[in-house]
């Protein structure tokens, strides 16, 4: 495991109740959504995967009142998943994004 942060893998086990980890080297707390896109959300992983599976099956695009209505969301939050959603195909789109590492 990495600091979000920092990339040090010099960091504590994960507290079990909030599922934070501590690194040791910047001395921040960070979870498994630290500097993604799903970063200071509080929307649940389960709703933004399924938005995420809207977004790529649909053949026209996805509106932000489709996705609020699906997911049982304000058409507010699902304008800010989509957008964001959007601003990351982009990014693998240009190249600028690799996946690497492990997932644990």
């Amino acid at each position: 495991m990495k600091c979000g942060h920092c990339n040090s893998k010099n960091v504590s086990k994960k507290n079990k109740k909030d599922g934070f980890h501590f690194c040791n080297g910047c001395k921040k707390r960070f979870n498994v959504r630290t500097n993604t896109i799903f970063h200071r959300s509080k929307i649940s992983l389960d709703k933004w995967l399924y938005a995420a599976y809207l977004l790529q099956t649909s053949r026209k695009g996805v509106s932000g009142l489709q996705v609020s209505k699906q997911l049982g969301i304000t058409q507010k939050t699902a304008w800010f998943m989509l957008h964001r959603l959007r601003e990351a195909c982009k990014a693998c789109k240009a190249g600028s994004f690799k996946m690497s590492g492990s997932v644990s």
